[in-house]
């Protein structure tokens, strides 16, 4: 975020924004793909899975109010949850459903801020200072559930030292998990996600080497990973890794390109020619979304690692990213914000990246129906997923949606899951929301490989205040 032409203003507690709905046609897929455009976001720095996003509000043509907004475009409503410091601006972000995490900075000095959504108690986490080496880039902040990482970049005269952190949200317990200090070497913005955090090492001068790096959080313990080129910017979800290659040879030329922990291989998404000045870079990844920014205005694209293919966005975008639960970009012909909720994507997301949730043992607490609003998506298909194992019809009569044939769901639900003696079916920890539709998943963890497979998604309503699972309805 740039502090230049900004005027120094706070935002009203709460705004209406308008949010239309567009069509747009993909010619080369056949398909119709629907977005949503509001002129009133300025930017969005994060979002969750919830449906929720955290920005910047527009207060005219080309400024924004300079305080922190919760965003629900569903809702179409934005709630102020803190004012930027004094002589600071925002720079980044990251959400989920129990803390929000921003970093404010102006041209000397930086601040990373913490916020308990539950408690609305606001902590001052981390502060320093830019120099001249050092740069006005950082920290950049990701969270997974109650871990925080971010790096710091520290001017020690001679030379510059970079350390990424990993905090834990609910003490603020800080470790340096990587530390680089020299002349002309340093580390890029950590990303997070389950039990990994990757970044990259990168280099000032004339080679401009680059090495993606990731970090096992229960190991302790870092590795290389091999990208085939110089790779930078990496980002992560799941078994997937995508990041920024390029040639010493041709460092101009940026491409994308995908990594497979599971298997170790590699997938070029997309590249540039050699000679030729069209750079992609700044990649993004979630739920087998991948999106990418570039150089030159014409065709943009994301791209689904469950289909193996690219899919094309309208020409007016620029600066297209994914956000955890949306594909989000700035609109150059409106002027502003529009975005894809992921959830209206189902049938090209991949869903199994999460760990599964254990399975329910204490029927009793579930069976209290004022308990079931405080239930995820997630855990009312993991409890939905229990009573189809044990024949609790009447649990089940509660978890489907009141206008289902539950009779022939029902047995065909049972069928699905003993079926074979090879697989245990779990539901996966992940979910996507967005209004009063959900997406969940059953996965298959095959014990021969310790792996988890996607048997079907899930797609749940909410009705009478909790989650309910439409029989039939999945991708």
């Amino acid at each position: 975020m740039t502090t230049e032409n900004v005027k120094k203003r706070e935002g009203p507690d709460k705004v209406q924004i308008d949010v239309k709905k567009m069509d747009w046609e993909d010619n080369e897929c056949g398909i119709l793909l629907s977005y949503y455009y509001s002129p009133q976001l300025f930017e969005i720095l994060a979002a969750d899975k919830e449906g929720e996003m955290i920005g910047l509000i527009k207060n005219g043509e080309n400024n924004y109010w300079n305080s922190i907004y919760l965003i629900n475009p569903f809702l179409k409503d934005a709630v102020k949850v803190a004012d930027v410091s004094s002589q600071f601006y925002p720079f980044n972000a990251a959400i989920n459903e129990k803390w929000m995490i921003w970093v404010e900075n102006n041209n000397t000095d930086w601040r990373l801020w913490k916020l308990e959504r539950k408690t609305g108690k606001k902590v001052c986490l981390a502060q320093g200072y830019y120099t001249e080496k050092t740069g006005p880039d950082f920290p950049h902040v990701e969270i997974y559930e109650d871990k925080l990482v971010y790096d710091v970049t520290i001017d020690n005269g001679k030379t510059i030292k970079t350390s990424i952190f990993l905090c834990f949200l609910d003490d603020d317990e800080k470790t340096v998990i990587a530390e680089l200090e020299g002349k002309d070497e340093y580390y890029g913005a950590p990303k997070i996600y389950g039990d990994y955090i990757t970044w990259h090492k990168g280099q000032w001068n004339s080679q401009m080497k680059g090495e993606v790096w990731l970090y096992s959080i229960s190991e302790k313990s870092s590795r290389k990973i091999d990208f085939g080129d110089n790779a930078i910017t990496p980002d992560i979800w799941g078994n997937y890794l995508v990041a920024n290659t390029y040639s010493t040879e041709y460092p101009e030329n940026k491409n994308i390109v995908l990594y497979d922990l599971k298997n170790d291989s590699l997938i070029s998404i997309i590249s540039s020619k050699k000679g030729s000045y069209l750079e992609y870079y700044a990649p993004s990844i979630s739920h087998g979304i991948v999106a990418w920014q570039q150089n030159y205005t014409g065709k943009n694209f994301f791209y689904s690692t469950a289909l193996k293919r690219k899919f094309t966005l309208p020409d007016t975008v620029e600066r297209v990213t994914v956000n955890d639960s949306f594909v989000v970009w700035y609109d150059r012909k409106m002027g502003g914000i529009a975005f894809i909720p992921l959830l209206t994507l189902g049938a090209v997301l991949e869903m199994d990246g999460e760990k599964v949730l254990p399975p329910v043992k204490n029927k009793l607490q579930y069976r209290r129906v004022e308990f079931l609003p405080q239930l995820t998506p997630a855990e009312i298909l993991n409890l939905q997923i229990y009573a189809g194992k044990n024949k609790d019809y009447d649990m089940l009569d509660i978890l489907f949606t009141s206008n289902a044939g539950l009779f022939d769901d029902r047995k065909e639900f049972l069928k699905q899951i003993t079926q074979t003696e090879n697989y245990a079916y779990y539901a996966s920890k992940d979910y996507l929301i967005y209004g009063d539709e959900a997406l969940a998943c059953i996965v298959a963890e095959n014990r021969s490989v310790n792996s988890n497979t996607l048997v079907q998604k899930v797609k749940l309503v909410k009705e009478d205040g909790y989650w309910h699972c439409l029989p039939n309805a999945g991708f």
